[in-house]
């Protein structure tokens, strides 16, 4: 798993995140193409296998789906790993869109540069309050070798407000080739 990569070699060569972020926004793109918000991006869920990167455990998309839709998010419980968490998930808003899974790659793009996820503590709680409440810190400045506009692209998508994150997945994919 991407997990396992960083826990062996803690960061990745930016041009090497680079591949990983374009094969995920591919992956999500044909996911949000379908109808399917993922809910829980993390290194855990991706895996590395011949240079080929996979998005894997759709389980909290599926329940969503299986329960009618938003019927899990309605009671204002939120599902996912809470340092990937975007706010609005957070918050269990009742109306989460791929914007929510860009906000997650953002985080583990972040972990893949920094060598860690933006926000981090030992008490998940404060972790999430963290997420909404704090300004991620700047990607350069834990890694400066970042290039400007992959790092451009990361803070773009760890917006609190999601109208202020890429529209889409294939936007975002889009930005990394630019």
């Amino acid at each position: 798993t991407l997990r396992e990569a960083l826990t062996r070699v803690r960061q990745l060569p930016p041009e090497d995140a680079r591949r990983v972020a374009e094969q995920l926004l591919d992956a999500l793109a044909h996911a949000h193409d379908r109808g399917i918000i993922h809910r829980d991006v993390k290194p855990e869920n991706v895996i590395i296998s011949r240079g080929t990167v996979i998005l894997v455990d759709f389980g909290i998309a599926r329940a969503i789906l299986a329960s009618a839709h938003e019927n899990l998010t309605r009671s204002g419980m939120a599902l996912g790993t809470c340092t990937y968490m975007s706010p609005e998930q957070i918050r269990g808003e009742r109306t989460i869109d791929q914007r929510s899974d860009l906000y997650s790659l953002g985080s583990l793009l972040f972990e893949c540069l920094a060598g860690r996820p933006p926000f981090q503590h030992k008490v998940e709680a404060v972790v999430l309050q963290k997420v909404l409440s704090e300004d991620p810190p700047l990607l350069r400045s834990l890694r400066p070798d970042t290039p400007p506009a992959l790092a451009s692209v990361i803070d773009r998508a760890l917006a609190k407000d999601p109208h202020q994150r890429w529209p889409s997945a294939r936007a975002m994919r889009e930005a990394l080739v630019e």
